[in-house]
């Protein structure tokens, strides 16, 4: 694992913990930011087989680690037990500064990117997230990980 985290360093990529539970995401992640990697995200930490706590999110966020918010546990409420409700919640106590969306959409069972990003910022717009907010976690911040801005 150390020499792909430090080719990730050299080359100044983005390390993604794909879909593991937190206590293996933050052994990866405490790996990496040893060996000099800059840009991390955890992927789907709301997710049931991520068991990633708000408090866990707060920590790794606090260590310039960012989260993927994923468009379809947003909208599948039992399914990934998030729902729009528990992503509105992770956006304003993880703050919209360290959340990156992701859609997770687009297999043949499941709407285009397009039609299930839309519901995606509707539903987050009407359990109480700000435009602004939206706006960070679909396009500011992901710019930013992405070395764009």
């Amino acid at each position: 694992m150390t020499e792909v985290l430090k080719i990730c360093a050299d080359h100044n990529l983005i390390v993604a913990s794909g879909h593991y539970p937190y206590s293996d995401t933050k052994i990866v992640m405490e790996e990496a930011k040893r060996v000099g990697v800059k840009r991390m995200e955890i992927i789907h930490p709301a997710h049931i087989h991520s068991k990633t706590l708000i408090s866990e999110m707060k920590e790794a966020a606090s260590e310039g680690i960012k989260l993927m918010l994923s468009g379809l546990g947003t909208t599948t409420f039992p399914l990934h037990e998030t729902g729009p409700v528990y992503a509105v919640r992770i956006i304003k106590e993880v703050g919209p500064d360290h959340l990156v969306y992701g859609s997770d959409y687009g297999q043949i069972h499941n709407p285009s990117h397009l039609v299930g990003t839309e519901w995606t910022i509707k539903l987050l717009l009407a359990y109480g997230a700000t435009k602004e907010e939206v706006k960070k976690v679909f396009q500011t911040t992901p710019a930013k990980h992405l070395g764009l801005e």
